[in-house]
């Protein structure tokens, strides 16, 4: 069942939109994405540099690259319930740290990549960062959960490059970081699909100076003492390299390989409450707040809401928005005169919409303009083109509906311009 958004009719104090997908992985496909590409036998994946194999009471490196496995606290390896291989299973406190040498940095430095396929368990900590594969410590690579959104990591060129989208955890989910050298970008690929991408100037990969660092590390990060940090609390079930770029085709035959080594995930329902708030009565050359409000109304793995504001242009200006919900993650962008769009890959509270501080997402500042003397005008605000993303993938209703109402109060619909 493909992933679908429905709006409803958009009143100042009733339902904005409803968001039905089905339930994905973390930061979510469809299920089980089976993306662009098409199935393809084992023998055509790409060849990795290393390859961690995970077995009872055991964990090596089908590719020989990692030949010491150094075990910091007490990590499990297990068969989960719901997969078909073993994990390892990290408490939050455990990882496995693995040497790396000089020569093997060498040669990952003009191109690589990173994969694993991993459950961040619900409930774990998702404030500040907790790594899932990596090896960093000024310089270096790895992927691993920052402040709530899956990140890939690359010192590239003397700065982090961090290409990154919001984690639901709690479900399996299949990442890929790549340094491509031909397109200049890190990119980060998820259950199949690219979600985000960070340009560089020139491929110059930057790896850990500090000898005592040079591990790559499951389950969390290289540490300056040659062990390790920002632990996760979850399970991998595959973690390897590549000394070479990989490309979206390349992520797609993974991301489908992996996920069939794990039981289909159960399909969810999630729906979403946007409405905006200001006066009803206006006047010429004055400036107004109008204020966004966005609440969902159950957990699902949509990662990014987004839709246009249509106003009527003759009546206002918009000036700038404001106080947009966790800085970058919620944007406000103005297409032309008269059409806003805004869109949000923040955590939305299911508050009541008088939680007023949890549920507004920004504020849009218009400047009602001059009318002739002794006219007065009214106008209604449409919100169109309502769209949840899943992993990338667009879902947009099949309809849009106006947003129209008389009602007094703090409504911007049918405002009244009087002088």
């Amino acid at each position: 069942m493909k992933p679908r958004a429905i709006a409803s009719v958009l009143l100042c104090t009733a339902t904005l939109m409803s968001v039905t997908v089905p339930a994905v992985t973390a930061v979510a496909a469809t299920s089980p994405v089976q993306t662009t590409a098409q199935a393809t036998p084992q023998a055509a994946l790409p060849t990795p540099f290393a390859d961690l194999k995970m077995e009872p009471m055991s964990i090596g490196d089908y590719r020989g690259q990692f030949k010491t496995f150094n075990k910091i606290g007490m990590p499990l390896i297990a068969r989960p319930g719901d997969a078909k291989k073993d994990s390892v299973i990290f408490n939050g406190s455990s990882a496995f740290a693995m040497p790396v040498s000089q020569d093997q940095y060498n040669q990952m430095a003009n191109g690589m990549a990173i994969e694993t396929y991993f459950k961040y368990n619900a409930g774990a900590p998702l404030s500040g960062e907790h790594d899932i594969f990596s090896n960093q410590q000024g310089g270096g690579v790895g992927l691993g959960v920052d402040n709530g959104n899956l990140t890939f990591f690359a010192h590239v060129d003397g700065q982090y490059r961090q290409p990154h989208v919001r984690l639901t955890p709690g479900k399996w989910v299949h990442a890929v970081g790549v340094v491509d050298k031909a397109d200049n970008k890190a990119k980060l690929y998820v259950n199949g699909r690219l979600v985000d991408a960070v340009e560089f100037s020139h491929l110059k990969m930057d790896w850990p100076v500090n000898a005592k660092a040079h591990n790559f590390v499951l389950g969390g990060d290289s540490n300056s003492v040659g062990g390790a940090e920002s632990f996760m609390s979850g399970q991998v079930q595959t973690a390897r390299l590549y000394n070479h770029s990989l490309t979206a085709n390349d992520a797609a035959q993974l991301s489908n390989a992996a996920q069939g080594e794990v039981a289909p995930e159960p399909e969810v329902q999630q729906s979403f409450d946007s409405r905006l708030v200001g006066p009803s009565s206006i006047t010429a050359g004055h400036v107004y707040n109008l204020n966004v409000q966005m609440r969902q109304n159950n957990a699902g793995d949509i990662n990014k809401l987004e839709y246009d504001v249509n106003y009527d242009a003759n009546l206002f200006d918009f000036i700038k928005a404001t106080n947009q919900k966790d800085g970058y993650r919620t944007r406000v962008t103005l297409v032309k005169p008269g059409q806003l769009h805004i869109s949000t890959s923040s955590v939305l509270s299911s508050a009541s919409y008088r939680q007023f501080s949890q549920t507004k997402i920004a504020a849009l500042k218009l400047r009602a303009k001059k009318l002739p003397v002794n006219k007065s005008a009214q106008t209604s605000i449409d919100i169109k083109d309502a769209v949840g993303t899943i992993n990338g993938k667009k879902s947009r209703q099949p309809q849009n509906d106006a947003w129209h109402s008389g009602r007094q109060g703090y409504c911007p619909c049918q405002s009244r311009l009087q002088w």
